[in-house]
């Protein structure tokens, strides 16, 4: 049997020798080693008791003071004071900056939440059915179960819609072809004693002196005559167009400011007018509705009219214009004529029915109005 040896530093055992014994070896080393620390400890806590003890200091024979001492042992103590408030401060502010400053958040999940697979799809398609169902109508939202009175917002003001306004939509209308589904009030004409016209805003303007009166008579071409002329074209007239009567001497009366829509209340008040205010003796009655007297003249029976912005003003008359100081110059009728016209564009046609007119006068009149489209014809019965 060979034997085999184990050194351990400067031990040396071998092999074979008993577990117990090597146990008690290593006890007893860990034993010297406490007791090696323990006299370390002791002797360094010596060491500094031998250093905190005080000195007597002896500055006098006959027994001096220890003032020194007393010195080294406050100054102690106050470090060591100082020291603990100071760590007490560190350990404050360490604890109140710990509570002050927000940890970072820090996601958490407790737990996984799994739905089913067919719950899932149920829902899916319950959510499908929802989009799909059809929005409420207006009559189901106004549906209540209560019998509340049902109040609703006032409306806004809205601008007043006259007749007059009607038939100004409808001129308009009918100023563009195909564009009304009227036909004859589009493309229709109008006609006073056979001069026909396409406008709609028509004017009438009756010479009833006495020479108009008695020239009349003469062509054939009554009085009476003209005002049933009149009422054929007022009752002829469509709904889109705009009338007005007047009738002159040296004093004049138009029927209506302006011009007036074609209703059934204005065809009855203009023929009631005719029937009853117009001259056919040659003197206007005395209480003619807006009679202007003083014997103004032609002219300020132009300058009115055209203040109601015709497209087509007729005349009947035998070309002899007065006014209060006298006859009126052509010259000064066409010089007011221009004047009046520089405002419209296209021009206001003037139709002259003459009425016993001399030729100087007729071939006067005809180049006052061929600039602006105008015609003058003799006033013949109507066949």
């Amino acid at each position: 049997m060979v034997k085999t040896s184990y050194h351990r530093g400067a031990d040396s055992f071998p092999a074979t020798q008993d577990l117990g014994f090597l146990f008690l070896r290593e006890i007893e080393r860990d034993e010297d080693k406490k007791r090696q620390s323990l006299l370390h400890s002791m002797q360094f806590l010596g060491a500094i008791r031998s250093f905190l003890k005080p000195k007597v200091l002896l500055t006098d024979r006959c027994g001096g003071s220890n003032r020194g001492g007393k010195k080294l042992i406050l100054s102690t103590l106050a470090m060591v004071v100082i020291v603990h408030v100071v760590g007490v401060l560190i350990a404050g502010f360490l604890v109140i900056a710990r509570n002050l400053i927000p940890e970072p958040p820090a996601l958490e999940v407790k737990c996984d939440v799994k739905i089913p697979a067919k719950v899932r799809k149920h829902r899916i398609e319950m959510r499908q059915m929802e989009m799909a169902r059809p929005k409420a109508s207006a009559h189901e939202l106004l549906k209540s179960i209560h019998s509340t009175p049902l109040s609703l917002p006032q409306l806004p003001p809205l601008s007043k819609f006259t007749l007059e306004t009607m038939a100004d939509l409808a001129t308009e209308l009918a100023a563009e072809p195909g564009k009304t589904g009227v036909g004859w009030s589009a493309s229709g004409k109008n006609s006073f004693f056979g001069v026909g016209t396409e406008a709609k805003r028509i004017l009438i303007l009756y010479d009833v002196s006495k020479t108009v009166v008695s020239a009349a008579q003469r062509a054939a071409v009554p009085m009476e005559m003209i005002r049933k002329e009149s009422c054929r074209l007022i009752d002829e007239l469509g709904i889109q167009c705009r009338f007005g009567l007047a009738q002159f001497a040296r004093n004049y009366a138009f029927f209506s400011d302006g011009l007036l829509p074609v209703t059934d209340e204005n065809r009855r008040r203009a023929k009631e007018w005719l029937n009853r205010w117009f001259a056919t003796t040659g003197m206007m009655p005395p209480l003619t509705p807006n009679l202007i007297s003083g014997s103004p003249g032609f002219l300020e029976v132009l300058t009115h009219a055209f203040r109601s912005h015709p497209q087509v003003i007729y005349i009947l008359s035998d070309g002899g214009f007065h006014r209060n100081a006298g006859p009126i110059p052509y010259e000064e009728i066409q010089s007011t004529l221009r004047h009046l016209q520089e405002k419209y564009e296209p021009p206001v046609k003037i139709h002259f029915l003459a009425v016993g007119m001399k030729e100087e006068r007729f071939r006067g009149m005809q180049k006052i109005l061929s600039p602006y489209g105008g015609t003058i014809r003799h006033l013949l019965p109507r066949q």
